[in-house]
């Protein structure tokens, strides 16, 4: 089964700044309107525009850097919301979306001491202690990293994530009751995250509860029909059941998918 992925939080986006020129706001308000339509490239030069009729506008650096981060421009993201730091010190927003850059280039060391900084500035900020403890889990600091997911709950109790990534620690424990109860909460919390149900699904097959790793493979790929793992996980789960027809209809349609995985056993089981 293939390995469950962290998904990582950015921090809200600012849609206003009071004390900025008319003008400046106008090109700022276009900015907002050009990330949320995906225009990635066409925001930055809006943002742009705000900084260059007002130098000391931090929260259009603040924009800046969060669009260069979801285009993957991550140095350039680093410098924006280091800039935006520098004019406003307490903005623990840039703090916790530098360190999710940082995260992003694998600078795991570095982006913990910004999450830090955004939690003492804001004891109770939530996506900062989830943030920290993705960076946590990928210096395999397992027990610092369960800490943080349990105050992110404690802070934020109806945010699914963290419950998601607790339950993906305790699958790698060998945990699978305490990882499966931590999936029926993110899912109670998200019912429409497929990856919840793919991920509790690889859970309950190793369990060998096959039927009930099956309902969960088929609720995912119910809520994402294109979902490749999905349906070569339903597929190998049902060989395990004698249902050799049912694998070979799914590990095809993983094939068809691009899985490369799905290949192998359909040449193996399949032909």
């Amino acid at each position: 089964m293939k390995r469950i992925v962290f998904l990582l939080l950015i921090a809200g986006f600012v849609s206003m700044n009071a004390a900025s020129g008319q003008t400046s706001d106008e090109y700022f308000k276009l900015g907002v309107t050009k990330y949320n339509n995906n225009d990635y490239s066409g925001a930055i030069a809006d943002f742009t525009k705000a900084i260059e009729l007002k130098p000391k506008f931090a929260g259009a650096f603040y924009n800046r850097g969060t669009v260069k981060n979801k285009a993957k421009d991550y140095n350039g993201a680093i410098e924006d919301f280091t800039k935006a730091i520098e004019l406003y010190p307490k903005y623990m927003e840039a703090y916790l979306n530098r360190g999710i850059a940082k995260r992003n280039l694998e600078n795991f060391g570095a982006a913990i001491i910004d999450y830090n900084k955004a939690i003492e500035i804001d004891p109770k900020y939530a996506k900062a202690f989830e943030n920290r403890g993705i960076a946590r889990y990928n210096m395999n600091d397992t027990s610092g990293a369960v800490n943080d997911f349990n105050k992110s709950i404690e802070f934020d109790p109806q945010n699914f994530m963290p419950f998601y990534n607790l339950a993906k620690i305790k699958k790698d424990l060998n945990d699978f009751k305490g990882a499966v109860e931590s999936y029926d909460k993110a899912i109670a919390l998200n019912p429409k995250y497929a990856e919840a149900y793919n991920n509790r699904g690889t859970v309950k097959y190793l369990s060998t509860d096959y039927k009930g790793a099956i309902e969960d493979y088929s609720k995912a790929i119910e809520l994402k029909p294109l979902y490749a793992d999905a349906w070569y996980n339903r597929g190998i789960t049902k060989l395990m059941i004698d249902d050799k027809t049912g694998c070979c209809l799914d590990v095809n349609k993983s094939v068809e998918l691009g899985y490369a995985l799905a290949d192998e056993t359909r040449k193996k089981y399949c032909q």
